[in-house]
């Protein structure tokens, strides 16, 4: 099964190739020399943040914590053309979660790498396809594999930008995968430029996962998001600065409906990031602004 799913990722990602190569083709007399690679850096963390856990089994059970995360990442962009563009990402992500009770602490790590391809129609709309794969660890003795399979669209107006991905992450290695486990989401993210190196932004988000175990799995998981983020650039230093206030709730059943669970967490990130040719946010956004939203291990700073 996980020789399956892998092969279905590479036709599609072939596919959406060979498509992608049909429009370079007929644009490339007309198009410009493609730019230098360009791209940032950045790290970022939260040193507190707390979430709960009710769980309805007949009685009511609550599950408390707090802990702590932190991630570097790394994104670089070309523009190949005026039609084509595309984007390279990596990231780690490490989580230290404190249970408010005899419950064992947990380490949670993710790592994953993306590949973004964006036509441009025009000077202000674009979209393409992405591709991703990672992992989950867990507490050291689990891990998973997935890989991701999405479409993104962009909309940029200059004093505004507005980005939607939709996606369905796929566990293809370790028990998520023996278990035929999915995540269908979707991230909208809406970002206003007060100037070029002042933007606010905003997001929401959903998704839902799914497993063929429905006795011992939550089964589905109904997940939302919601964050605030600013992003700022002093005039006279190389580095941004930024600071997202986000929120995540969820809900669904355990053991075929057997109980009910519910739950949410806080977390406030603050980080830097480093630009490797923009001059702006603004430019930097445009440049190589795609990120991978999934939730299983795409970042999570937004």
């Amino acid at each position: 099964m996980v020789k399956l799913k892998i092969g279905s990722i590479v036709f599609l990602g072939v596919l959406g190739i060979s498509l992608s190569s049909g429009v370079f083709a007929k644009s490339l007399d007309n198009s410009k020399s493609s730019d230098e690679w360009v791209g940032y850096g950045e790290a970022f963390g939260v040193l507190s943040f707390n979430g709960t856990e009710t769980w309805n089994t007949g009685s009511v059970t609550n599950e408390e914590w707090n802990g702590s995360q932190f991630g570097l990442s790394g994104h670089a962009g070309r523009h190949i053309n005026d039609v084509m563009s595309i984007q390279i990402d990596a990231s780690a992500q490490n989580a230290r979660v404190i249970y408010n009770s005899t419950r064992a602490n947990d380490t949670w790590t993710y790592i994953g790498s993306a590949f973004h391809g964006t036509f441009h129609l025009s000077d202000t709309f674009y979209f393409g396809p992405l591709v991703s794969i990672g992992q989950m660890n867990y507490s050291l003795t689990s891990t998973s594999g997935y890989a991701t399979l999405g479409l993104e669209a962009i909309y940029d107006s200059g004093d505004y930008r507005l980005y939607l991905q939709t996606g369905q992450v796929m566990a293809v290695s370790g028990i998520e995968a023996s278990h035929d486990v999915r995540d269908i989401y979707a991230m909208f993210l809406a970002t206003y430029y007060l100037n070029p190196n002042l933007a606010l932004s905003g997001t929401a988000g959903f998704d839902r996962y799914t497993s063929d175990d429905q006795n011992n799995w939550y089964n589905p998981t109904i997940e939302t998001r919601f964050g605030v983020r600013l992003d700022y650039k002093p005039e006279t230093m190389p580095f941004t600065i930024f600071a997202t206030l986000s929120a995540w709730q969820w809900g669904g059943d355990y053991a075929s409906g057997a109980s009910t669970f519910k739950g949410g967490s806080d977390y406030f990130y603050l980080g830097l990031a480093l630009p490797l040719g923009p001059k702006s946010i603004k430019e930097m956004h445009q440049r190589v602004g795609l990120i991978d939203f999934n939730p299983m291990y795409g970042q999570f700073n937004y």
